[in-house]
């Protein structure tokens, strides 16, 4: 993927993720938890989305927990990971 990447693409994929989080909070109970979680690096995948999800939709990080692993940290792809909970 690091071969195709561009800005439009990561425009595209900002947005797509976006359309699948506000949709799947309809399917969200009033006291769940919903995980948000990508296979990418970028802060602007990562940090960047769950930071406007919060302040569109009311959510905070539960416990204050963010998981990342870069490429080769622990023998790992770069991954991220939060669990979200309502306000």
């Amino acid at each position: 993927m690091k071969w195709k990447f561009s800005l439009n693409r990561l425009e595209e994929l900002l947005e797509i993720q976006g359309q699948i989080f506000e949709e799947s909070l309809d399917l969200l109970k009033p006291d769940g938890r919903i995980a948000y979680t990508t296979c990418s690096i970028l802060q602007e995948e990562n940090l960047n989305q769950v930071v406007k999800f919060c302040q569109r939709y009311g959510m905070k990080i539960e416990n204050d927990n963010v998981f990342q692993t870069l490429p080769k940290s622990r023998q790992m792809d770069g991954f991220f990971s939060v669990t979200l909970i309502k306000k």
